[in-house]
C-alpha cells in the first residue's frame, strides 16, 4: 500500500470514528470512556480495528478513494450558440466528455477505450479507400 492509500485509508477511519462516536451521543449509546476521544489519542487496538475497516470498505469499491472502483468521470458541457445575421438562429450542443482515473481499472479502461478507437477509425479508413477505389474504377 502507497503512503498516499495509507493516509486515505487512516483518513476515512478517523471520519468513521468522530461520526460513530457523535451518532452514537445523539442516539444515547454509551461508548467507551476509553474511545471518547478524538482519532488521534484512541488506544493502539482501536485505532488499528478502525484502520482495518476502512480499509476494508475502500477495498470494497475498488480500493481507489478517488473513483472507488468505478475507473472513471463523466461531464457534459454545453454550448449555446446565438444567431449573429439575420435569419440565423441560435443553437445548443452538447459535449459529453470521459476522464479516467490514474488507478488501475482507470488505467484498463483507458487502454480498452483507445483500442476500441483505432478498431473503428481502421473500419472507416477501410471504407472510405473502397468507396475511393470503387470512384476511380468508374472514371
Amino acid at each position: 500500500m502507497n503512503k498516499s492509500n495509507k493516509k486515505n485509508i487512516t483518513q476515512f477511519a478517523e471520519f468513521m470514528h468522530d461520526i460513530y462516536e457523535k451518532h452514537s451521543k445523539k442516539e444515547g449509546w454509551k461508548t467507551q470512556k476509553k474511545t471518547r476521544v478524538p482519532f488521534v489519542k484512541l488506544p493502539k487496538e482501536n485505532k488499528a480495528v478502525m484502520i482495518k475497516v476502512a480499509e476494508t470498505i475502500i477495498n470494497a469499491f475498488g480500493g481507489c478513494t478517488a473513483c472507488y472502483g468505478k475507473g472513471f468521470g463523466t461531464q457534459t458541457a454545453y454550448a449555446h450558440y446565438k444567431a449573429d445575421f439575420i435569419g440565423d438562429k441560435s443553437w445548443y450542443e452538447k459535449y459529453p466528455t470521459i476522464s479516467f482515473c490514474k488507478c488501475e481499472r482507470g488505467k484498463e479502461l483507458m487502454r480498452l477505450w483507445h483500442e476500441n478507437e483505432k478498431i473503428i477509425i481502421e473500419k472507416y479508413e477501410k471504407k472510405i479507400k473502397n468507396t475511393f477505389d470503387s470512384l476511380m474504377s468508374i472514371c
